[in-house]
């Protein structure tokens, strides 16, 4: 079984993109077959907001009705200076490896 196998047998999984075509995404999401592991899919055009901007976490935890204290973030290509009302996780991982100390 795969890592990302293993981790959606046990928590709620979600992608959050900063990438402006939901189409795309989700097409690319379906094709590699993540798709079928995934409780939600968040694209920046559904919501016109990008990471960190909390707002958009928001809309992911409302559709995956969790708390925001059970939330992790991936790390992300992207860099955007810390504004005052990001949100900060518990904690950070480099790489998806990293799930395994904690499954």
């Amino acid at each position: 079984m795969g890592l990302l196998e293993k981790v959606c047998r046990r928590y709620k999984l979600a992608v959050l993109s900063n990438y402006p075509c939901g189409k795309t995404v989700r097409e690319s999401l379906e094709r590699t077959g993540i798709v079928a592991m995934l409780n939600c899919v968040v694209v920046f055009c559904d919501v016109f907001f990008v990471k960190p901007h909390p707002r958009l976490f928001m809309v992911v935890l409302n559709k995956l009705l969790v708390a925001a204290a059970h939330i992790e973030q991936w790390p992300t290509p992207e860099h955007f200076e810390p504004q005052p009302e990001d949100m900060e996780p518990d904690f950070k991982l480099d790489h998806l490896t990293g799930l395994i100390g904690f499954l």
